[in-house]
């Protein structure tokens, strides 16, 4: 086993390479299909009422839920309809 360090002064492709948008960020993350992303519905805010059925704010972009073995994942779309998404999506990560 080795390790190999190189420093930031001779590697001058990692930083081109790297995502420097908020939608660069969520898709090396998350991985966005089809302008969506699929997130556990813990993580995306959703709630359940007292009858187990999902409640969602009316304002949010949680299209629909899956339910897998693992855990509830909701499916959130991404598009210029969140304001506040199409306000940062192209911002660099360093703005915000």
């Amino acid at each position: 086993n080795s390790l190999i360090l190189i420093a930031p002064e001779v590697d001058l492709v990692s930083p081109l390479i790297t995502p420097l948008t908020y939608e660069g960020l969520i898709d090396e993350l998350l991985g966005i299909e089809n302008g969506r992303i699929f997130l556990e519905s813990s993580i995306a805010g959703e709630e359940k009422d007292d009858y187990g059925h999902v409640t969602t704010p009316p304002t949010s972009n949680i299209m629909s839920t899956t339910t897998t073995t693992a855990a509830d994942k909701v499916t959130v779309l991404l598009d210029s309809s969140d304001a506040v998404y199409n306000e940062v999506r192209d911002l660099s990560v360093e703005k915000l």
